[in-house]
């Protein structure tokens, strides 16, 4: 790889593989981008028998929102608020906003009702809580 930061770029891509790989994450299920800082982010569905954190529920179990963050000083994973609840959230779609190009996720969230488009943003280090649009 030529040009500035290709071996840092590659570096912190394998990283991002392996972990993703490490949490039996399918990479063909996950979604990523390259923030503005180089960090690499990624998110994807997780399906689970019982909320995450939660007890068992004895029906269909819960779909989490769950992501991962690689830079320099390493990977962080974690859930994006409210995705650990009992509703259905599945099929999350990234990309950088155009304007502050900070990653942006939007999935299909089930409320019990209906189903709603939700995005989070990825903003100071942690990503916002889900809200229609």
């Amino acid at each position: 790889m030529t040009g500035r930061g290709g071996k840092r770029a590659l570096t912190i891509g394998a990283i991002a593989c392996a972990s993703l790989l490490a949490l039996q994450v399918p990479l063909d299920a996950a979604e990523s981008v390259v923030g503005p800082d180089g960090s690499i982010h990624t998110v994807w569905e997780l399906r689970t028998p019982t909320p995450i954190g939660g007890t068992p529920t004895g029906g269909a179990g819960g779909r989490a929102i769950m992501y991962s963050v690689t830079d320099a000083s390493g990977t962080r994973t974690g859930t994006i608020f409210p995705t650990a609840d009992l509703e259905v959230d599945s099929s999350p779609r990234l990309a950088l906003d155009p304007v502050s190009r900070a990653p942006v996720v939007v999935w299909s969230r089930f409320d019990g009702r209906d189903d709603e488009i939700v995005a989070a943003r990825f903003e100071q280090g942690h990503w916002s809580p889900a809200r229609p649009i």
